[in-house]
């Protein structure tokens, strides 16, 4: 018999159907054995109404229980983050260059607005002026962000549509995609970042080192901590030493650095490809600091597609979804430092899409057309880092 309420596992929210169940057999306790409650009765439409009540009850206990554990959701989840003042990320927007053609002379205000052609729901507002430096036209390239925060992407040459007009303001297009947005961070992530956090104070262990380098700066998108604890040469790392591996802050080396050897054990040799970095300790000694950058490595894919029209009509869209599913690299097991790529994870970005009814993927680490001649995965190491662009992207009729 299944138990509801706070039980050996947990908290067991009790479903609408026993609620009911319950009640009726109540009444043929109490009242009639041969009493109806059936749902087309009208005892059983008093009861639907009474164990609708009850079941909203039973969902407040469930939130209840779950608001000081990390389990909780949404707005609970927030409150246990407060505890550790680990805050959740708020949602950032794409950024994007665009090469503006101008007269001479002619200025483009800050907050002027683009968008893509064929799809003014994409817009991008400039962070900057733009003047044209003349003696004619020339172009300028002035730095934009979209409108809106989230999940926002376009491709290169398709943000062309001026929607603030300004007199000399003759072209606009993008060499680069539009990419780099976020939506607000999901409970996923935010659950693992506060775990990530609270290991900090462990500092030493590689859990605690790889959360000390995250907590560097927010433009450290991934952390993968090596360690020998032999006494022998390991995969080109001296005896008793660490490698830790930094995806971005790439203007961040000192801090980086700095963060290592601050929260590395005594003793242990701060291995890897960069520097050494000069760290001075509160006794006044200077120590050599290395740490190591991940080798991108472009994943080049073919990409086969039924939909409703043609595939060249989706080719865009597609794009769009395969490379922006792949730039949030702290997102759990997609990519990541040292993390494989796999065909059937982009087939399930692609099927998102509206109108796509059924992908082929192939993947090659050089320039690719059939899905077939490509490979279902690609191995990456752990001193690598998967990169998809949608440069890389062919696109064909299956």
């Amino acid at each position: 018999m299944t138990e509801y309420g706070v039980t050996s596992t947990g908290f067991v929210k009790k479903p609408l159907s026993v609620i009911l169940t319950e009640i009726a057999e109540r009444q043929r306790s109490d009242i009639d054995p041969n009493w109806s409650a059936e749902a087309d009765t009208l005892a059983g439409q008093y009861n639907g109404i009474f164990a609708d009540a009850i079941a909203q009850l039973w969902e407040v206990l469930e939130d209840e229980y779950y608001a000081l554990s990390r389990d909780a959701e949404e707005a609970s989840l927030d409150v246990i983050g407060a505890l550790t003042a680990t805050a959740r990320k708020n949602a950032t927007k794409s950024t994007v260059v665009l090469t503006c053609n101008l007269n001479n002379g002619t200025v483009v205000p800050e907050g002027s607005i683009v968008s893509v052609n064929g799809d003014p729901s994409i817009r991008v507002v400039t962070t900057a002026v733009a003047t044209g430096p003349g003696p004619g036209a020339a172009n300028v390239d002035v730095e934009a962000e979209a409108e809106t925060a989230g999940v926002i992407a376009a491709n290169p040459g398709t943000l062309t549509v001026i929607e603030t007009p300004v007199a000399g303001w003759n072209t606009v297009t993008n060499a680069e995609p539009l990419l780099g947005g976020d939506d607000i961070e999901s409970d996923a992530v935010y659950r693992q970042r506060q775990l990530d956090e609270i290991a900090a104070g462990g500092g030493g262990s590689v859990p605690g080192v790889r959360a000390d380098i995250l907590a560097v700066s927010d433009d450290i998108n991934a952390v993968l901590v090596l360690e020998n604890d032999t006494e022998a040469t390991v995969d080109g790392m001296p005896p008793k030493s660490i490698e830790v591996v930094v995806h971005g802050g790439d203007d961040l080396d000192q801090e980086i650095a700095e963060a290592l050897f601050n929260s590395k054990s005594g003793g242990i040799y701060p291995h890897g490809s960069e520097g050494p970095f000069t760290v001075t300790d509160e006794q006044g000694l200077d120590h050599d600091v290395r740490f190591s950058r991940p080798t991108v490595m472009p994943i080049y894919m073919a990409v086969g597609l039924t939909t409703v029209s043609t595939a060249l009509a989706f080719a865009a869209a597609v794009k769009t979804e395969i490379a922006h599913a792949a730039v949030t690299v702290d997102d759990p097991g997609y990519l990541s430092l040292g993390t494989d790529v796999y065909a059937a994870r982009i087939v399930a970005t692609v099927l998102g899409v509206s109108g796509v009814m059924n992908v082929q993927v192939g993947l090659s680490f050089s320039v690719i057309t059939d899905p077939a001649a490509g490979s279902t995965s690609l191995p990456i190491a752990d001193r690598e880092i998967a990169s998809i662009l949608t440069t890389h992207i062919s696109v064909s009729e299956l």
